[in-house]
Parts: structure tokens; C-alpha cells; sequence
């Protein structure tokens, strides 16, 4: 099962700035993440990927 932290306020200021159609298209693929395992959301061809530069691992890796 898959868990969503949607309390980051920098998420929270994104999200609520969407126009009704991008809302309705992310409410929509979260719905989607939750409902799949790891494997699944690995596997699926419709998830874009993107790395977070931004955040660096213990270890210093991005």
C-alpha cells in the first residue's frame, strides 16, 4: 500500500493554486497512486518520473 504525505506546505501552496482542471487531473492520479503497490506504480507507463534534485540522501546522493 502506498501512503501520501500531502501536509508539505510547499505542496499544499502548489495545490491549492491549481485551476479547477490541473486539480481534478492530480486528485485523480493520487487517487490512482493509492490504490497501487510499489511494483504497480514502478511498472506503470502512464507515471512520469522526475528526480528531485532539490533533496540529497544521508549518504549525499541525489
Amino acid at each position: 500500500m502506498v501512503r501520501l504525505d500531502l501536509n508539505n506546505p510547499e505542496f499544499q501552496a502548489e495545490w491549492f493554486a491549481l485551476q479547477k482542471e490541473d486539480f481534478i487531473a492530480i486528485r485523480n492520479t493520487l487517487r490512482k497512486l493509492c490504490s497501487m503497490n510499489w511494483n504497480q506504480i514502478y511498472r506503470d507507463k502512464g507515471l512520469r518520473w522526475e528526480k528531485i534534485r532539490s533533496v540529497k540522501t544521508g549518504k549525499g546522493r541525489e
